[in-house]
């Protein structure tokens, strides 16, 4: 049986594909865990259910969370009840800042990637919302939903304690964490490892990153997010060391 994700994977880790190609997306699917399938596109998508009931933002930024209208439009069509939307209080203020600076946004956006100066102006927000800690339970999933700032101020990383399956969103991506430049909002370096550190303590067995294939194994899951935390740990305590 082919496992095109999962083989990538372990060329990855082994240092056997160029670093240029870690986010490189397949557009492939694997079944990860049983019943857990993984799409590799450029933002990764996780569906352990279909129809889908439910959908949980890990935070706004737009390439994790305008995925959404195919699910909604096909609910829709089939007289379905629409999709809960899942996500920390703060993705709803994050759609409003980018409605009022959307033409800043746009000139940012093709600064950074080289692209046209576009950006979105509709967004679905979450319709269930929390502030700390939420058990969200669909079906027979269980899981368990943790606020962390990091990359964003609305970050939400996903437990689920029966599989020890780990959802990251970009509190891991493979790549040495961007923690903040003059032209993006505050990033949050301590607390972002400080994260880190509580997913380790889990012990997941399956990590899937909001950016890059998945990690499989409790040593290496142990082990990147590990090394993430202490990377941004270390430029913490040097810089503020220097200032």
């Amino acid at each position: 049986m082919s496992r095109p994700i999962s083989e990538l994977a372990e060329r990855l880790w082994s240092g056997a594909v160029p670093p240029g190609q870690l986010w490189k997306p397949t557009g492939q699917v694997e079944e990860m865990a049983d019943g857990v399938f993984f799409l590799h596109t450029f933002a990764n998508m996780t569906v352990d259910a279909a129809p889908v009931v439910a959908a949980i933002y890990t935070h706004g930024h737009a390439d994790h969370a305008l995925g959404l209208p195919p699910f909604l439009a096909e609910a829709r069509e089939r007289g379905r009840p629409r999709p809960r939307i899942v996500g920390h209080r703060n993705v709803a203020a994050r759609f409003a800042r980018y409605r009022r600076t959307h033409g800043y946004n746009a000139l940012i956006n093709a600064l950074q990637f080289g692209i046209a100066p576009t950006w979105p102006q509709d967004y679905d927000a979450p319709d269930l919302v929390y502030d700390t800690t939420l058990t969200f339970t669909a079906g027979e999933v269980g899981l368990a939903l943790t606020h962390a700032r990091g990359e964003t101020d609305d970050h939400t990383w996903i437990w689920w304690a029966e599989r020890r399956i780990l959802w990251t969103g970009d509190q891991f991506i493979w790549v040495a964490p961007n923690a903040g430049n003059p032209q993006k909002v505050q990033r949050y370096a301590g607390e972002w490892a400080a994260s880190l550190r509580d997913m380790r303590m889990r012990e997941p067995e399956l990590l899937i990153p909001g950016h890059g294939v998945p990690i499989v194994g409790r040593a290496r899951v142990a082990q990147a997010l590990d090394d993430a935390a202490e990377w941004l740990e270390t430029r913490e305590r040097e810089t503020r060391s220097r200032a």
